[in-house]
């Protein structure tokens, strides 16, 4: 009889080189409804998670070789001073015109996109997306082989779920959307996944 268990070192990771990099928009995820604080107040509001895929640049995790993935969190609002919507119109090149005006906006139907991102990491943390590019009209758009994911309450994929790394998970878990999700569902439990997994954990 033993009590045995795998044993995990901090693995090695390989820095993202501080530049603007050709990307796609890889994943769209609503994570729910999270405490937000502003001006000293802290408010719940609806956030999304977005990831992109940089296909030129394979990073080493321990290892095994990932592809470079980026991820920042937003608001969801699009309102005009939004960081959400700031993106989006970085991302198009172009402001939405008049026509978009108080009219329903899919955000889902930038999944795929192209764009520059421009990156800076410091030793040791996770590289963070400082700005977005609309990307090079003159260009050959990158390619990869992943595939575009998305992630809402409404159409709830429980194997995409469970594939996220363990922090995004957890913060899934402490939203009321996330809860209402579970209790349609109560033989579904969320379950361990490989922290190596291709997600760079955030």
């Amino acid at each position: 009889m033993s009590l045995t268990t795998i044993i995990k070192k901090n693995q090695l990771r390989e820095q993202l080189p501080d530049a603007a990099h050709p990307a796609l928009l890889r994943r769209i995820i609503e994570l729910g409804s999270l405490p937000t604080v502003w001006n000293n107040v802290t408010t719940i509001r609806p956030r999304l998670l977005l990831t992109w895929v940089i296909p030129s640049i394979t990073l080493m995790i321990g290892d095994q070789p990932r592809p470079a993935l980026v991820h920042k969190e937003y608001l969801f609002s699009l309102q005009q001073n939004a960081h959400l919507y700031k993106d989006i119109v970085a991302m198009r090149g172009r402001e939405f015109g008049d026509e978009y005006d108080n009219t329903p906006f899919d955000v889902l139907s930038i999944l795929g996109m192209p764009c520059l991102v421009v990156t800076k990491q410091e030793t040791g943390k996770q590289p963070i997306v400082i700005s977005l590019e609309a990307f090079p009209e003159d260009e050959f758009y990158p390619e990869t082989d992943l595939s575009f994911q998305s992630l809402t309450y409404t159409n709830f994929d429980w194997a995409l779920y469970n594939s996220l790394s363990k922090t995004v998970r957890e913060k899934m878990e402490k939203t009321p959307q996330f809860q209402q999700v579970l209790a349609q569902n109560p033989t579904r439990q969320p379950i361990a996944v490989d922290e190596t997994a291709i997600n760079l954990p955030l």
